[in-house]
């Protein structure tokens, strides 16, 4: 049976004359890799979490592998706290797609 996975990852503040970070992701079916793209984000993230589930968010909704622990944890917890607010839109999409998968 064939999979499609997806894998991705940001750096943070990697472009030095503007610190936005750049998306890099690739989709696989089986182990043949079909699609992948790395572009800049469209703003600054203010921490490296933010920049990863900005890259998650872009994913959604094909099985995704991310190497972020810290971001996550964040997933799959539905109560955000005041230092995550300024990711809240992104973390709620990711959460609902996990939702969706889990249940």
């Amino acid at each position: 049976m064939l999979r499609l996975d997806t894998y991705n990852d940001a750096d943070w503040a990697g472009c030095p004359d503007t610190h936005r970070s750049t998306t890099g992701w690739c989709v696989f079916l089986g182990d043949a890799l079909i699609s992948w793209k790395c572009k800049k984000q469209d703003r600054v993230s203010k921490s490296s979490i933010e920049a990863v589930y900005h890259a998650m968010s872009t994913t959604i909704p094909i099985p995704l592998h991310a190497d972020n622990r810290s971001a996550i944890l964040i997933v799959a917890n539905s109560v955000f706290h005041e230092r995550t607010n300024h990711i809240e839109v992104d973390c709620h999409s990711i959460h609902d797609t996990l939702e969706r998968w889990v249940n």
